[in-house]
């Protein structure tokens, strides 16, 4: 369910209910967080050079030199949250949480795929 936007922003949530076998009793199944379960498995690094995403043992970095970024424009390290954009696909509840490094900027996207 969309609940905001505009410029830069999307602000989603996602409700879950089990049908229990198509019958008349449903009920809500919780649905973690995205921002919590990228504060518990993502570790980032962003210096004026590069940026730098470990989930688990799985490392990203993305240069970015060529944007020509001014130290002071960057933000202390890379932030999450102003998109978080549900879908469902293929049956599984998806989740794309953006990646900003300052205001004007994103690098990319966590996607985050829940099993039921």
């Amino acid at each position: 369910m969309t609940k905001g936007y505009g410029t830069g922003v999307l602000w989603q949530d996602v409700y879950v209910f089990d049908t229990m076998d198509n019958r008349l009793d449903v009920n809500e199944v919780i649905v973690d967080n995205p921002l919590a379960i990228i504060h518990k498995k993502v570790k980032t690094k962003l210096t004026a050079q590069k940026t730098e995403i470990n989930v688990n043992d799985k490392k990203c970095i993305v240069d970015i030199t060529a944007l020509k970024i001014k130290r002071g424009n960057l933000f202390n390290d890379i932030g999450f949250g102003s998109i978080i954009d549900y879908e469902v696909r293929d049956n599984q509840l998806i989740v794309s949480v953006s990646a900003r490094i300052f205001p004007a900027n994103f690098i990319g996207s966590v996607v985050i795929i829940y099993e039921y």
